[in-house]
């Protein structure tokens, strides 16, 4: 049983990771885009 947990605890780490990675890059992604049609408005 606890070799089971030890696999869940380790898969949700790697996907943590994966998710934060992946979070970082949208907000820049869209933060930049954001800026780009602020800058085309003004």
């Amino acid at each position: 049983m606890e070799n089971v947990l030890e696999e869940v605890a380790q898969l949700l780490l790697e996907n943590i990771a994966v998710i934060g990675v992946v979070g970082l890059l949208t907000v820049t992604f869209m933060s930049y885009n954001i800026t780009d049609a602020i800058m085309r408005l003004f």
